[in-house]
């Protein structure tokens, strides 16, 4: 890792960064917080849409057929003139007048 143009304090800093990684669980807790015994019942899981990942699957869905090698990739063409609106702080609240997608489970309750 690194090389001769790397500093010591790059290997440092490369270095920290890997034992903060390492002490992350899949969902980016640090481990010593969500197995403590303590916080049994203190996390809630919820569901959200992720529209990029919405876009990868169904690509696979629709196309079964790949080539050795080949990878799906995903380009974002939101157009320059049409701005995102300002992304709510409760993302359960919908007060943009927005419609869930029609693929989200809990389109009932982001309505609300």
């Amino acid at each position: 890792m690194g090389g001769p143009e790397w500093g010591e304090k790059d290997h440092l800093l490369t270095l920290a960064y890997t034992v903060y990684v390492d002490g992350l669980n899949e969902m980016g807790f640090p481990i010593n917080q969500s197995r403590h015994f303590d916080n049994d019942g203190y996390y809630e899981a919820e569901t959200i849409q992720d529209h990029s990942l919405a876009a990868v699957e169904q690509f696979q869905k629709d196309n079964k057929v790949s080539s050795p090698g080949e990878r799906v990739v995903v380009r974002y063409t939101r157009p320059p003139g049409k701005p995102l609106a300002t992304f709510p702080a409760d993302t359960k609240t919908n007060n943009q007048g927005n419609q869930p997608c029609k693929r989200d489970k809990n389109a009932e309750a982001v309505q609300e």
